[in-house]
C-alpha cells in the first residue's frame, strides 16, 4: 500500500509545471535552418557549397544583424562535444539588414546565402582507412548572427567530406 501511495503522489507532482521555453513561439532572434543549396549534404574535399540560412528577428524592428560563419573538421558534437573550432579553416564576417528578410514586415525569411569551401587537402581525411573516407568524415559550419544590442544566437550545419571515388552521395533530405 505505501508503494501505491509513493507511486501516486510521485505522478501527481512530477508533472507539474515545465520552465522549458517554447520553441514553437519565435519572439526573439533565432536561426530556423541552414540548407545546403543544390543537394551538397555530402561533398568530395575541395568542393564548394552554398548554403541559404532562414532567420528570423521579429523583435529587431529591421536591424542591422552580423553574421560570422565559422568551418572546420567535427571536433565530436555528435560525442557530446560543444560546437566549437579550436583551430578554424576559416572565418568570415559580414552584415545585413534584417528588413530585407520579407516584404511583409514579419522579419522572418531566407538570409543572404554564403558559400564554403571545403579544404582540398585535410591531413584526418587524408591519414584516416578507406572505410572511413568512404562513409566520410563530419565538417561543421558554425553560422553565429549577433545584434548591436548585444543579443546572438548560433547554429551549426554539418557536410560530409568523403572519398571522390564513391559514386553515389547522400543528398539533403527533402520533404
Amino acid at each position: 500500500m505505501k508503494k501505491l501511495l509513493f507511486a501516486a503522489i510521485l505522478f501527481c507532482t512530477a508533472c507539474g509545471k515545465s520552465d522549458f521555453p517554447k520553441y514553437s513561439l519565435i519572439s526573439s532572434l533565432r536561426i530556423l535552418t541552414i540548407k545546403a543549396l543544390a543537394d551538397q549534404g555530402e561533398v568530395n574535399p575541395g568542393a564548394t557549397v552554398t548554403l541559404e540560412p532562414v532567420v528570423s528577428d521579429i523583435g529587431g524592428g529591421g536591424r542591422n544583424l552580423t553574421v560570422t560563419v565559422t568551418t572546420c573538421i567535427d571536433p565530436g558534437v555528435s560525442l557530446g562535444a560543444p560546437v566549437f573550432c579550436k583551430s578554424p579553416d576559416s572565418t568570415t564576417t559580414s552584415s545585413f539588414a534584417s528588413s530585407t528578410l520579407s516584404a511583409v514586415g514579419t522579419y522572418t525569411g531566407v538570409a543572404p546565402t554564403f558559400t564554403v569551401t571545403v579544404p582540398a587537402s585535410l591531413p584526418l581525411f587524408t591519414m584516416s582507412p578507406a572505410y572511413i573516407k568512404y562513409n566520410g568524415l563530419s565538417y561543421i559550419v558554425i553560422y553565429t548572427l549577433s545584434a548591436p544590442d548585444g543579443s546572438s544566437t548560433t547554429a551549426f550545419k554539418r557536410l560530409v567530406i568523403s572519398d571522390p571515388s564513391k559514386a553515389v552521395k547522400n543528398k539533403n533530405p527533402a520533404i
